[in-house]
């Protein structure tokens, strides 16, 4: 499957999608030929059903270890208090890895995922998003994720509580 290679770093799931299109051409050529018992096509068109099934199902994301790579938020500290409504600048300390904006092969390279209460609300490639709170109390995660969004093995985070009045 070199020419599934050939145009993205893919797994097996570029490779079933190669073939599931390989099927179906063929599915469409036997078709219109008269030599051929009308099964053949059916079948083909079936197969390729089944690789495009497979494709979508199978599971091409490989676990990426972290190790040495650590996350902190840095300010603000655990349990501030700050203003509703108004932008809270997270100052985010990464040690091990590599910030990008793309893609990358690095496999230390990675970007962050801001989350508050669970919820995600950015994706910066910068050491300082902003998070905008509405009144409460809120716990803020900061992930750090490979460069295809997919988290380490172990996950590398960290979390405070801020509190907004």
């Amino acid at each position: 499957m070199i020419l599934a290679h050939s145009f993205t770093p893919g797994g097996p799931d570029i490779e079933f999608l190669v073939l599931a299109f390989a099927m179906l051409s063929l599915a469409i050529v036997f078709f219109f030929q008269k030599s051929v018992k009308r099964q053949v096509p059916v079948v083909l068109v079936i197969v390729a059903i089944a690789l495009v099934a497979g494709a979508f199902t199978i599971n091409t994301t490989p676990s990426v270890s972290g190790a040495g790579i650590k996350v902190a938020i840095a300010s603000p500290p655990d349990g501030t208090k700050v203003v509703a409504g108004k932008p809270v600048k997270l100052q985010i300390d990464l040690t091990g890895g590599k910030i990008v904006a793309g893609a990358s092969s690095d496999p230390k390279a990675g970007h962050f995922h801001v989350y508050v209460d669970s919820q995600l609300v950015d994706m910066p490639s910068s050491a300082t998003p902003d998070v905008t709170l509405s009144k409460g109390s809120h716990t803020v995660t900061v992930e750090f994720t490979n460069a295809q969004h997919a988290s380490f093995t172990p996950r590398i985070l960290d979390e405070i509580v801020l509190v907004a009045r």
